[in-house]
């Protein structure tokens, strides 16, 4: 990769670069490969792992990929290094041009940061900008620069994708005269001139008779061939199109005419080729051609499509003119569906046919009126949707609430407000929509859809495994296998239903039963607190001469806790961060003893005369406490959180089980009004193997918990807890560190030394 020199400074360059504010000699140079961590700002902050891939030109233009690898994304940018600002260093200014990885690939995201800019400062680059919405902290964002042998692999990667990238499917769209084209590239840019074209006639008025009429050129040089249909729509002259996409899109009209001009059509860098989703007929003849492009030519793959598409049209008549059972609410609409939708928005008369696929599911197990399910078009995007019983019939409805994610750009669509769904008695053919359709008013936003029983497409059973960031449950692995089987939900179901139900009755049961105990052990223990107060207070009144003896008793005088200096100064609890630091196990003793010390008298103190010698057992207790125990459990619980990419390949795993215990809440008059069931949690939690030995002893804790609390509160009196001031300084650490920091690794070493 070239490393080309951008001087910002006095001399020949800075009269030439007029525009640049010329103070002083400065150079700057991004080139070469960057990696790093950003962090986001507010409660819900991420941090994540960016590493980037420059190449700076000479004119301080700069282009490259970026690594988004918490993400499994790539992307390609491009931008200019700003000149200085008497106040402002230079900076350099990237915007996202396209993605290199899609859902295959594993990346969900269209986008992650529309724009990055980078601040040299020393010999790291200043992170702003925002990332996946939320607005990027520069203090705590920094790239270092990496050896090329660092990212070797990286950039295999950026060879294998930009390769295939290459002979994905492209488009492109442009105006001739009176004739808008639409350029499809079924084999991508490896082969620019294996194309085809649909031309739409324009008139001042907009769209003129002849619309999508559909053409191809196989190969350099061949003519252009007619597919369409109507011999009056044939509206492009005789020809060519001469196409070159190496690092320019070049397209040219090549008239077959002697006297006809050549018409330049597109000339542009290739990377500023903006490309959308294909959808509609064009999705429709890439997946024509992926299913023939071996064996037929490009016009015979092109009639296959009239074909399919005329067919796809005459379905939806005739399963239209079908008479259907009455629309009724039913399980038996759940499973997998394929077919195809059409729609128009009112302001575009013709219709919209898209290939669509759809999946119902029932959302819970005890109760099959409740139906979920995704709708995707054209395999490119997704709507979540849910059936309703509206007086027995049913419709189906678009959850507004939740993200859309088939953007308005891709699909002028929207859900009608009366979507009657209804199957044939078969339960194999479904449609969607009034069964009369509203023919010339204008205005009206139409909208069918047609479907028949099929295992599920690879992109709808790719969001069927993957929760997608909706905050509803997927199907059971029971209804995924029925729909990859493509059947008709049957007693089996209702069998697993009701087994379900007998199970979900004597789980109720069952707890109902442990609620009762409960409640009577909860009874028993109130009475004998009560029954032991009534004694103490009793013991009390008849022994003030000795309780005063007693209450004279010094209760001790903890050791000054002492001050330790070290690279967490500033954060809570740095005192004793700093000692583990250090790895002195004797001051970290002697901090483990003035805590518990001053601890024990607060408790003293806040019982007084109740406390007698439970008191003093309590306080003695108390004594057996150390802080790395809470340490060690709250920073292992959360390093898999916080320090993902640090794990080893082969982390030790452990899992921690909670009860949770049920709870019952009344009213003043002691009747029930609310019921919330518990149960038991199983967490997993993955830690480097040299704290294994470290989490099987702290694992089960509680450092945060309520009876620490509680505790913790009452012995401090509302001062300072050190405990709790760690914890509080551990978080920070995650944020303020480093996972692979010197004082990161030096903390973690003598932390494990302590056990």
């Amino acid at each position: 990769m070239g490393a080309g020199r951008y001087l910002v400074g006095y001399g020949a360059l800075c009269l030439l670069m007029v525009s640049f504010v010329c103070s002083g000699a400065q150079k700057v140079d991004v080139s070469g490969n960057w990696e790093g961590e950003i962090q986001t700002y507010g409660a819900k902050s991420l941090q994540k792992s960016i590493a980037l891939s420059l190449e700076q030109a000479a004119d301080g233009k700069v282009k490259g990929q970026v690594f988004y690898e918490d993400d499994g994304c790539i992307f390609a940018v491009e931008g200019q290094i700003s000149a200085p600002g008497n106040n402002t260093p230079a900076r350099v200014d990237l915007l996202e041009k396209g993605a290199l990885t899609g859902v295959s690939d594993g990346c969900q995201h269209q986008r992650i940061t529309y724009a990055l800019g980078l601040t040299p400062t020393g010999n790291k680059l200043k992170v702003e900008g925002s990332h996946l919405s939320q607005l990027i902290n520069p203090e705590k964002s920094f790239l270092t620069r990496q050896p090329e042998n660092r990212f070797s692999e990286r950039l295999k990667l950026i060879e294998t994708v930009t390769s295939e990238d290459k002979r994905k499917p492209k488009q492109w769209s442009g105006a001739m005269n009176t004739t808008l084209l639409r350029f499809l590239f079924p084999a991508g840019y490896a082969s620019p001139n294996h194309v085809y074209v649909y031309a739409d006639q324009l008139t001042v008025r907009g769209y003129g008779k002849c619309k999508s009429s559909l053409y191809s050129q196989d190969g350099a040089g061949s003519d252009l061939k007619y597919i369409s249909d109507d011999p009056e729509c044939d509206i492009l002259p005789a020809g060519h199109f001469d196409i070159s996409a190496e690092d320019n899109l070049k397209i040219t009209w090549r008239p077959k005419a002697i006297d006809a001009r050549e018409v330049v059509l597109a000339d542009q860098d290739i990377s500023l080729v903006h490309q959308q989703v294909l959808t509609g007929e064009m999705w429709h003849l890439q997946d024509v051609y992926n299913k023939h492009g071996d064996s037929h030519t490009l016009s015979q793959i092109a009639s296959k499509l009239l074909v399919a598409r005329q067919n796809a049209y005459q379905r939806f008549n005739d399963i239209f003119a079908m008479q259907f059972p009455a629309s009724k609410y039913s399980p038996e609409f759940i499973g997998s569906w394929e077919g195809f939708i059409r729609f128009s928005d009112g302001k575009k008369p013709d219709e919209n046919i898209e290939q669509a696929a759809l999946a119902l599911w029932s959302a819970k197990s005890n109760d099959r009126s409740y139906i979920l399910g995704y709708l995707t078009i054209s395999e490119a995007c997704f709507y979540s949707v849910y059936m309703q019983d509206k007086n027995g019939v049913a419709m189906l409805h678009g959850f507004e609430q939740l993200k859309r994610r088939c953007s308005s750009d891709l699909f002028n669509f929207e859900f009608p407000k009366q979507p009657i769904m209804s199957m044939d008695t078969s339960n194999t053919l479904l449609r969607i929509g009034p069964e009369v359709r509203p023919e010339g008013r204008k205005g009206i936003k139409q909208f069918q859809a047609v479907f028949h029983r099929a295992k599920p497409t690879p992109y709808l059973m790719s969001l069927l495994e993957s929760d997608q960031g909706q905050s509803f449950a997927l199907p059971d692995e029971v209804t995924k296998a029925l729909m990859i089987a493509g059947k008709v939900p049957d007693e089996n179901l209702e069998k697993q239903h009701d087994q379900r139900m007998r199970e979900s009755a004597e789980l109720l049961a069952k707890k109902a039963e442990q609620i009762r105990i409960q409640e009577a052990e909860a009874k028993q223990r109130e009475w004998a607190r009560l029954k032991k107060e009534s004694e103490y207070r009793t013991a009390a009144r008849q022994s003030k001469s000795g309780e005063r003896a007693y209450a004279s008793k010094p209760v001790g005088d903890p050791m000054p806790l002492p001050k330790v200096r070290g690279p967490f100064d500033g954060i809570p609890g740095a005192t004793f961060l700093n000692a583990v630091y250090q790895g002195d196990r004797s001051v970290v003793q002697r901090i483990n003893r003035s805590y518990t010390g001053k601890q024990a008298a607060g408790l003293k103190a806040f019982f007084g005369s109740y406390g007698n010698k439970m008191t003093d057992a309590m306080a003695d207790l108390y004594k057996q406490v150390r802080i790395e125990d809470s340490v060690a459990a709250k920073y292992l619980f959360e390093y898999e959180k916080h320090y993902r990419r640090c794990l080893s390949e082969s982390p030790a795993v452990f899992y921690v089980t909670g009860y949770q215990p049920d709870m019952v809440v009344t009213n003043l008059l002691g009747a029930e009004i609310a019921r919330h069931y518990g149960g038991t949690t199983k967490t997993k939690y993955q830690v480097n193997s040299e704290f294994s030995d470290v989490f099987r002893q702290v694992g089960k804790m509680q450092p945060e918990g309520v009876a620490a609390n509680i505790t913790g509160f009452l012995a401090s009196q509302s001062g300072e807890d050190l405990r709790k001031l760690s914890l509080n300084g551990v978080a920070q650490m995650f944020s303020k560190f480093s996972c692979d920091s010197p004082e990161v690794k030096t903390f973690e070493k003598n932390l494990i030394a302590l056990f």
